[in-house]
C-alpha cells in the first residue's frame, strides 16, 4: 500500500493519472482507500489531458476538502469513466505519433486509445453480424410472403376450377342423356341376302370391340387407381393440414408455424390443381405427388418440432412463474470499461428490436395489406367451414341465409325508417346473437362458428347485392358502416371480401408472375365465371368493379361522426393520393375516379378545401392526359365518361366559387352542389336514432 502511496508522490506535481487497467484488475478500490487515507501528503489534481474536457467537473475534484466516504469517491470516479468515454475520438496514426512526443504525454493513454480503437472494432464487427441478420430474416419474410401470397391465388383458382369441373360434368350427362335417347332402335331381322356374310363380319367386329373394352376396361381401372391415390395424398395433407389448425389455436401468433401450415396447404392445392385440371393421369403425374408429399413430410417433421419446442418453453415458463415467490435484488455495481461490452450489446439489441418493429407497423404496401387481409379470410372462413360440414346444423344454416338474404335484399329507397328497421335487425343478430324466424326465437354462437356463418353470409349478400342493382350504394354504405362500427370482426370481413372482389380499392393492381397462366391471372385482377361456366366477359367486370367501387366510395363519405367512423374520409384522400402518384393503368384507372369522385367528391372537398381542389385541377389538366395515351381508342369510353364527370363538377365549382368571392360562402356550401342525390340524412347515424325503441 505505501509503495502506491510513494509512487504518486514521485509523480511530477503529484497528479493523480488514471489508468484504465485499475479496473480490469480489480485495483480501483485499493488506490482509492490509499488516496482517501493520504489526502494530506496528496496532491490531487486532474492531468492537463483531460483538464480542458473536465472543467465542469474540475472544481469539484480539485478541492482540498474532498468527502472521506467512499460513495463519493466513487461518484466522482463515475464522472470519470464517463467523460473519458466521451473524449475517445478515432485519431490518424500521425496525431498519436505527435502525442507521444509530448513529456506530459503518459504510456497509458496509448493504451486507453489501443482499448477504444480495439472495442470500436469489436463493436464494427458485432454490427456488421447483426447486419447480416437482419438481412436473413428480412429474406425468410419476403419468403413468408410470397408463399401466402400463392396461396391466396390458388385457392380461389381451385374455386374456380370446381366451377368448370361440375359445369363440364353436367354438360357430359345431358349428351350422353340425348345420344341415349336419338339412338336409333336395331332392326327386328336381317336381309335375306348376304346374311352370312354379315354375321361373320359382325362377329370380327365384336370381337375388336370386346378387345377394346377389355384394353379400355383395363386403363381405366389404373386411372381409377392412381385418381384413388392422388385423393388419398391430397386427403391426408389436408387432415394434417387440420391438425395443424388445432394446434395453432395455442400458438396463434407464431409466425414460424402459420408458414408451415400455409406452406402443407399450398402442396395439398397443387395437387387439387392437378386433379381438376386432367381427366387422365399418368406416371408423370404420380411422380409429382410422391415429391409433394415428401416436401409435406418435412413440414410436418419441422411442424412438430417446432410446436414441441413452444410447448416446452411454455411449460417451463409457467413452472417458473409458479415456483418464484420472491424477485431477486440485483446490486448497484460501479460501471467500467469492461463492462461497456455488456452496455452496447444491450444498446444494439434495444436498437435491432425498434427497427423490427417499425418495420413490422411501417405503412403497408398495398400487396402486403391484400396478403394479410386474404390470410385472414382463409382463417376465417376454415372457421365457418367447420359449421357448414355439420349437417345436424343444416336448419340452422337455412334459416340464417334465408334471414339475412330477406333483410338485405328489401333494402330500397323507400324511407329512412325503413332503412333503420334493416339495420336494427342486423344489429340485434350480431349483439344480441339471436334472430326470429318462422315465429320462433333463434340463437347463434361462437362455440358453434354459427356467429361466423352468418357475418360472411351478411358480407357475401351485401356484395352480391351492390354489384347486381344499381343505385344502391347510398343506401347499402349506412347499414355498412354502422354494422362496422359496432361489430369490428364485421369490418375485417367484409374488407377482405372486398379486397377480394375488387382489389382496386385498396388500391393493388395485381401484376403477372411468370408461372401464371391467362385464366389464373385474370382470377387474380378479379374476373369471375359466369353462369355458363364462362369467364366474364369486359363489360360485365367493368360493371362490377365500378359498383364496388362506388360502395367503397359510399362508405368513406358517410356523415358519422369522425372519430366513431371506421374507415372516414381520410382513407379517401389517402386512397387518391395513391392513385395520382402512381401510373395510371389504362382505363381501369378512369373507371376507379369517375366511381370514387362521383360518390365523394362533396365531402372531399368539404374536409379539405382548397387542397382537394388542387388534386381535382390536376387530375382535370394532367393526370387524365396521361390515361388517355395509354388507353387504345376503342376502349375510351370509360375515359369520356370520367371526362363529363369532371366537367360537370368544374362547371358547378367555377359557378359557385364566384358566390363565394361576392357572398364570402364556405366550402360546406360549394360541396352541397357536388353531393349525389339520394345521401342519407346526417341525425341517421346517431346512436339514439338507431337504438331507439319500436314505437
Amino acid at each position: 500500500m505505501s509503495t502506491i502511496v510513494e509512487a504518486l508522490k514521485q509523480t511530477k506535481k503529484g497528479q493523480l493519472k488514471y489508468d484504465c487497467n485499475w479496473k480490469e484488475e480489480g485495483r480501483t478500490e485499493e488506490i482509492v482507500n490509499s488516496v482517501k487515507q493520504n489526502l494530506a501528503t496528496l496532491n490531487l489534481s486532474p492531468s492537463m489531458k483531460i483538464h480542458s474536457p473536465l472543467s465542469k467537473v474540475s472544481h469539484s475534484l480539485m478541492m482540498p476538502t474532498v468527502k472521506s466516504n467512499l460513495n463519493g469517491i466513487n461518484n466522482h470516479e463515475k464522472v470519470i469513466d464517463d467523460t473519458l468515454d466521451n473524449l475517445i475520438t478515432d485519431n490518424d496514426n500521425d496525431d498519436l505519433d505527435e502525442k507521444s512526443n509530448d513529456p506530459n504525454f503518459s504510456i497509458t493513454d496509448i493504451e486507453l486509445k489501443n482499448y477504444e480503437k480495439q472495442k470500436k472494432i469489436e463493436v464494427i464487427q458485432r454490427l456488421e453480424e447483426r447486419q447480416r441478420e437482419w438481412n436473413e430474416k428480412n429474406e425468410s419474410i419476403m419468403k413468408k410472403y410470397e408463399d401466402q401470397m400463392r396461396m391466396i391465388q390458388k385457392k380461389y383458382l381451385l374455386e374456380s376450377m370446381r366451377f368448370q369441373k361440375k359445369y363440364d360434368d353436367e354438360i357430359q350427362q345431358l349428351e350422353i342423356e340425348l345420344e341415349s335417347s336419338t339412338k336409333p332402335q336395331s332392326l327386328s331381322g336381317d336381309d335375306t341376302m348376304g346374311t352370312r356374310k354379315r354375321n361373320l363380319k359382325l362377329r370380327e367386329i365384336e370381337e375388336k370391340h370386346k378387345l377394346l373394352l377389355k384394353e379400355k376396361e383395363r386403363k381405366q381401372q389404373q386411372q381409377n387407381e392412381l385418381k384413388l391415390w392422388l385423393t388419398t395424398s391430397k386427403e391426408k395433407i389436408d387432415q394434417s393440414v387440420r391438425i395443424f389448425d388445432e394446434r395453432l389455436k395455442e400458438f396463434p401468433d407464431d409466425d414460424d408455424l402459420n408458414h408451415q401450415r400455409n406452406v402443407a396447404k399450398l402442396l395439398e392445392q397443387d395437387i387439387e390443381v392437378l386433379l381438376l385440371s386432367k381427366n387422365e393421369y399418368t406416371d408423370e403425374d404420380r411422380k409429382f405427388c410422391e415429391d409433394k408429399l415428401g416436401e409435406f413430410l418435412k413440414i410436418n417433421e419441422k411442424f412438430s418440432i417446432q410446436f414441441a419446442e413452444l410447448k416446452r418453453r411454455q411449460d417451463e415458463i409457467a413452472q417458473k412463474n409458479s415456483t418464484s415467490s420472491s424477485s431477486n435484488l440485483t446490486s448497484e455495481k460501479p460501471i467500467s470499461i469492461q463492462s461497456s461490452n455488456n452496455i452496447n450489446d444491450s444498446m444494439m439489441q434495444t436498437v435491432m428490436n425498434e427497427q423490427e418493429n417499425v418495420v413490422k407497423n411501417k405503412f403497408k404496401t398495398s400487396r402486403d395489406l391484400y396478403i394479410d387481409y386474404q390470410s385472414k379470410l382463409i382463417k376465417f372462413e376454415n372457421l365457418c367451414q367447420q359449421f357448414q360440414d355439420n349437417e345436424s346444423k343444416k336448419p340452422l344454416r337455412t334459416a340464417l341465409q334465408l334471414y339475412v338474404r330477406s333483410i338485405i335484399n328489401s333494402i330500397c329507397n323507400i324511407s329512412i325508417e325503413h332503412l333503420r328497421e334493416k339495420v336494427s335487425r342486423l344489429l340485434n343478430l350480431f349483439g344480441q346473437k339471436w334472430f326470429e324466424h318462422k315465429g320462433k326465437k333463434i340463437s347463434i354462437s361462437d362455440a358453434d362458428y354459427s356467429y361466423h356463418f352468418a357475418i360472411t353470409t351478411t358480407v357475401k349478400i351485401i356484395l352480391l347485392v351492390a354489384s347486381k342493382q344499381q343505385n344502391i350504394s347510398l343506401k347499402l354504405a349506412p347499414v355498412i358502416v354502422i354494422l362496422w362500427a359496432n361489430v369490428s370482426m364485421f369490418g375485417d370481413i367484409f374488407l377482405a371480401h372486398l379486397y377480394l372482389s375488387c382489389p382496386y380499392v385498396i388500391p393493388y393492381f395485381p401484376t403477372r408472375t411468370n408461372n401464371q397462366n391467362d385464366t389464373e391471372y385474370t382470377i387474380v385482377l378479379g374476373y369471375q365465371f359466369d353462369k355458363n361456366g364462362q369467364l366474364e366477359s369486359e363489360e360485365s367486370f367493368q360493371s362490377r368493379m365500378f359498383s364496388l367501387m362506388e360502395l367503397y366510395s359510399s362508405i368513406i363519405q358517410c356523415n358519422m361522426p369522425m372519430e366513431e367512423h371506421p374507415r372516414n374520409i381520410h382513407f379517401g384522400w389517402r386512397w387518391l393520393a395513391m392513385i395520382l402518384n402512381d401510373q395510371p393503368a389504362d382505363q381501369i384507372t378512369a373507371l376507379l375516379l369517375d366511381a370514387f369522385l362521383s360518390m365523394s367528391a362533396h365531402k372531399m372537398l368539404s374536409t379539405y378545401g382548397r387542397q382537394f381542389l388542387k388534386l381535382f385541377y390536376y387530375i382535370q389538366s394532367d393526370f387524365i392526359q396521361r390515361i388517355e395515351t395509354i388507353t387504345k381508342k376503342e376502349e375510351r369510353q370509360t375515359l369520356m365518361k370520367l371526362k363529363s364527370l369532371l366537367q360537370d363538377m368544374n362547371r358547378k365549382l367555377s359557378r359557385m366559387q364566384q358566390h363565394q368571392q361576392q357572398q364570402s360562402i364556405g366550402f360546406d356550401t360549394i360541396a352541397k352542389n357536388l353531393a349525389p342525390n339520394g345521401l342519407v340524412p346526417n341525425y341517421f347515424f346517431t346512436k339514439s336514432y338507431i337504438f331507439m325503441s319500436k314505437r
